[in-house]
Formats: structure tokens, C-alpha cells, sequence
């Protein structure tokens, strides 16, 4: 995480690496992630991004650590093609306690 440029951060939309989750009535995916932007980034960004890959404004999550969206293998794939960054859990992690320091 110490090689990650902060400092871009406000140009950009996020995807975390796509690790295995649990399915219930909401979720069937084994796998998925979070879609987010850093603190810096005006939230339309990412409801834009959103909107760009199919996903339905009222899938965002802004309660708890970070607002995203949650994407399956397929969502992230094409948030990547549409524009996104792909970073690493240790990064996502760094805007996870960012976005909470903030609050």
C-alpha cells in the first residue's frame, strides 16, 4: 500500500479485488467487491459510473464504513473496461479507514 499515489485519487473509481462471499436472498454471487471513490471525489462520480455499467442507484451502500457499490465478476470486468482502477485489498483498506477518519 505505500507505492499507491493518494494523491490521484480524486480522478479515479475503484474496484477491490473480487474475493468469495457468502449468498443469501439479496446476493447470489460467490464472489464480489466494492466500487467506491476516495473522500476528495464528488459521489456522482461513482453514480455515474455506476449508471455506465447497468447498476440501479438504489444498489449503493452508504451505511457503515465506505459508500459503494457491490459488484459481481462481471460488474467489476466491465467497471474496469468503462474506466475504473483496480487496486489491492491493502489499498481498499487505506480508503476504507480514510473514508472513516473522515466521518
Amino acid at each position: 500500500m505505500a507505492d499507491f499515489d493518494f494523491s490521484i485519487a480524486k480522478y479515479y473509481v475503484f474496484v477491490g479485488p473480487l474475493l468469495p462471499c457468502i449468498t443469501n436472498k439479496n446476493w447470489r454471487y460467490k464472489a464480489a467487491c466494492h466500487m467506491f471513490v476516495s473522500i476528495e471525489t464528488d459521489i456522482e462520480v461513482l453514480h455515474a459510473m455506476a449508471n455506465k455499467i447497468g447498476l440501479k442507484r438504489s444498489w449503493f451502500q452508504d451505511r457503515g464504513s465506505m459508500p459503494h457499490y457491490d459488484l459481481n465478476g462481471n460488474k467489476r470486468v466491465q467497471a474496469i473496461v468503462a474506466g475504473a482502477l483496480s487496486v489491492s485489498s491493502g489499498v481498499e483498506g487505506g480508503y476504507i479507514r480514510r473514508w472513516r477518519l473522515s466521518k
